[in-house]
């Protein structure tokens, strides 16, 4: 903001100057608003607007945009209650039993795999376990005293 010492100098006509201050005025009091909703003056049974303390009509919240005509209601209703064709439908299920059988066929060959897997898992566990006796055999064995020779 210009302090009272501060000179500006401006492209601004000097008879577009007022309504510019007007505008920039209205602009800021418009802001300072904030949100409000579509409404309209609320009445009385009597059909009077219904006043607040200070005398201001009270207001009450209105729709923003006109609703559906009895036509539109009865489309939207026509359009909901529709199906697929018996052909579409046919072809949905058959494209279903297909995905289906894939899968199952996926699923069995994954279960082979895992099994064949697990076979050959238990072989290796078996073959190293056998290993495993031999070489404690073979220790054992090694730390027997070894008979005197020629006694019986």
């Amino acid at each position: 903001m210009a302090t009272p010492t501060e000179q500006i100098q401006t492209n601004i006509p000097s008879w577009l100057k007022d309504p510019i201050l007007r505008l920039v005025a209205e602009s800021e009091r418009l802001a300072g608003l904030g949100y409000q909703t579509y409404a309209r003056p609320n009445h009385d049974a009597q059909g009077n607007p219904v006043l607040d303390e200070q005398g201001r009509p009270i207001l009450e919240g209105i729709q923003r945009t006109a609703g559906f005509n009895k036509a539109q209601e009865d489309a939207f209703k026509r359009i909901a209650a529709m199906q697929a064709g018996a052909g579409l439908a046919a072809d949905e299920m058959a494209m279903r039993n297909e995905q289906n059988k894939l899968a199952l066929q996926a699923t069995k060959e994954a279960q082979q795999s895992l099994l064949d897997h697990g076979i050959e898992l238990e072989k290796q566990q078996f073959l190293q376990a056998a290993q495993m006796a031999q070489k404690e055999a073979d220790a054992a064995l090694k730390q027997q005293p070894t008979p005197p020779t020629g006694a019986i």
